[in-house]
């Protein structure tokens, strides 16, 4: 509808609307009127021939009857006369004719002159008597027959007895006179409606079509963004108060108009004033950008140049080296199935590469299915990430370096811890082996040394010699560098590691205990010198806080408590002793590198900041210090 209106005026409506009624009404006499005015001109036409045959037929039969043969070729001669019969034959029983309306049918005729039709038409005539058959009806006429099988007194015509007539009946005249009526009919009403059409048009365009077309025109002012108030109002009174509606509504239109412009000339400032890209995508396809856009584009200045290049906006996009799998082809889709991902994209402006990060939000209306993507140059931030990364590989490479420097003060430390337990592991032994040597010396000075007190003397020294050799293997397989990680038994190593400080704490007078649940295990998986290391500097600082405390009080006894606790996934191991303890000031800090609370030769600070790392780093587990009333408290933590 809204084509036809923009391509014919109002003002023709009203015409054609009376011009496809008349086709209607022609439609209508050609397809129902022509053929129900043949139907019954046909029926008509059946009628009165019907009649007329019988009628001729009766007054043949009594020629015949009197014999008189020229009164029937007379008779059937007058039948040329009447306009409506086209031909007329009398055949005798041979199928002869006898007479017709024709001077050639009775003297040159050919049975070719009559189809197959009309011939079966002469038999079926002969068959009955006093019945008259009819051929179909073609090109306006009628083909009937009748029998003439009445006998006379007189001899046959010269071969046979006339025996049947056929008429070709030709109704074409009144065929044409009442075809020719409806034509004047369809004339004198197109002629009429003609005429009306005219008149309405004329009324139509002054009164109703002339203010509707003056309607039109201010709309299409008013969607250009102008209004205009018309003038000319001579019309009826609906249409007049139709005007004044619509101009009240115009002006409302027209101020609201007004507004959504200010709006959309307001907003297209807020986003050209953006330094980020932000632009409006409909399906992937770009429909609107801000002048970011274009000055970072400078090859394009509008919408259409764009897009006649680029289907989407994705076709520009390079892939980061961060991101290489994202679905660039399909990234509004990714964005939307991914709120929370930071998605980057390099751009280049023609010159360089640009990083942006890109956000997605969907314009809240039912009716469009538009998104805004904004682009947010982060090219710099990616510059200065990228360096603070290289600067943080850096700096853990050169920490790592330092906890490697740490670890091997940590194990020289450690080793000075052993070679002082060895030192003191050895005295005892050598002194014996001494003594043992000196008795020797003395018997063979006095004459008593003999072969049997001789073998005594070196079995004991043997066993001395082999207990500190014992020794030395201890220390060895304590720092065997080749030692996997495999399942440790906690107590086990414990054990062994008290044995190197045995003399040590008989010789500062230091009692201890191992508090465990001997029908449960205790085992945790690693490497075992590592908790080794851990176990040697914990009694190391545990031996120390007792000798600390004996230095103001003589007679002060010690006392070390090693206790295991095993729960699901976690094993606990509690170091306790009576020792010096530690000021609530330092217990924060003595995890830190080179921080010591011992005399100044006396410590490295580097035992606790390593057990704290080894245990985090290998065990993944944790350790704590507390102070009680008596002296200190290291709870250690492992992963089974």
């Amino acid at each position: 509808m809204k084509s036809l209106i923009n391509k014919f005026s109002i003002k023709y409506i009203i015409p054609i609307v009376l011009i496809l009624f008349a086709t209607i009404q022609i439609v209508q006499i050609i397809t129902f009127e022509i053929p129900s005015l043949t139907t019954t001109l046909i029926k008509d036409s059946e009628k009165r021939l019907h009649q007329s045959m019988n009628r001729i037929q009766g007054t043949l039969n009594r020629l015949i009857r009197r014999g008189y043969t020229d009164g029937i070729k007379q008779e059937v001669s007058f039948l040329s006369l009447h306009k409506s019969f086209d031909r007329v034959i009398v055949f005798d029983e041979y199928q002869k004719p006898i007479a017709s309306t024709s001077y050639t049918d009775v003297h040159n005729f050919s049975k070719s002159q009559l189809s197959d039709k009309e011939w079966k038409l002469i038999e079926q005539a002969k068959q009955h008597n006093h019945t008259v058959s009819f051929v179909e009806h073609e090109k306006n006429r009628i083909v009937a027959s009748t029998p003439l099988n009445s006998y006379s007194d007189k001899e046959s015509f010269d071969e046979g007895k006339i025996s049947a007539m056929i008429v070709w009946y030709n109704y074409s005249e009144k065929y044409n006179q009442q075809i020719h009526r409806l034509y004047d009919q369809i004339f004198f009403s197109i002629t009429l409606l003609f005429i009306l059409s005219v008149l309405t048009w004329l009324l139509f365009s002054k009164t109703l079509i002339k203010p509707i077309y003056d309607l039109i025109d201010v709309t299409k002012n008013f969607t250009v963004g102008g209004f205009r108030k018309i003038t000319n109002k001579n019309s009826t009174m609906e249409i007049s108060i139709l005007v004044d509606e619509f101009e009240n509504m115009a002006k409302e239109l027209q101020e609201s108009y007004n507004k959504i412009k200010d709006n959309e000339n307001y907003l297209k400032s807020l986003l050209d004033s953006q330094s980020n890209i932000i632009i409006v995508l409909e399906n992937e396809k770009l429909v609107d950008a801000n002048k970011a856009f274009f000055d970072f584009f400078n090859k394009y200045d509008s919408v259409e140049s764009f897009s006649t290049k680029y289907k989407c906006v994705c076709e520009v996009f390079q892939k980061t080296k961060r991101d290489p799998d994202d679905n660039y082809d399909f990234f509004i889709t990714t964005l939307k199935n991914n709120p929370k991902k930071l998605y980057k994209v390099i751009l280049n402006d023609g010159e360089i590469d640009h990083v942006f990060s890109v956000r997605l939000r969907d314009i809240d209306s039912k009716r469009s299915s538009k998104v805004i993507v904004t682009f947010s140059d982060i090219t710099e931030i990616e510059s200065m990430q990228q360096q603070l990364e290289i600067k943080v590989e850096e700096e853990v490479a050169k920490q790592r370096e330092q906890e490697l420097v740490l670890i091997q003060q940590s194990k020289l430390a450690s080793m000075g811890e052993m070679i002082s337990a060895i030192s003191h592991q050895w005295r005892q032994p050598l002194n014996a082996v001494s003594l043992y040597l000196q008795e020797l010396l003395t018997m063979q000075k006095y004459g008593a040394l003999n072969e049997e007190s001789l073998k005594q003397n070196i079995e004991k020294s043997r066993k001395q010699i082999s207990y500190m050799s014992s020794t030395i293997d201890d220390f060895r397989n304590f720092f065997n560098p080749k030692t996997k990680e495999v399942s440790i038994d906690v107590v086990d190593v414990i054990n062994d590691t008290i044995k190197l400080f045995e003399v040590q704490l008989k010789d500062n007078f230091i009692n201890y205990e191992i508090e465990h649940n001997k029908e449960l295990e205790y085992k945790i998986y690693g490497n075992a010198n590592h908790l080794r290391q851990i176990i040697v500097n914990l009694l190391s600082n545990a031996i120390d806080a007792i000798k600390e405390k004996k230095e103001l009080q003589k007679d002060y006894d010690g006392f070390i408590n090693i206790s295991l606790e095993v729960m699901e996934e976690r094993l606990k191991i509690l170091v306790k002793d009576n020792g010096a303890g530690i000021s609530k000031e330092n217990i924060q800090r003595v995890f830190e590198p080179y921080f010591t609370t011992k005399d100044e030769g006396k410590g490295t600070g580097i035992g606790l900041y390593m057990v704290q790392t080894i245990i985090q780093r290998y065990f993944h587990g944790n350790i704590e210090l507390k102070g009680w009333d008596n002296g200190t408290i290291a709870v250690v933590e492992f992963n089974k």
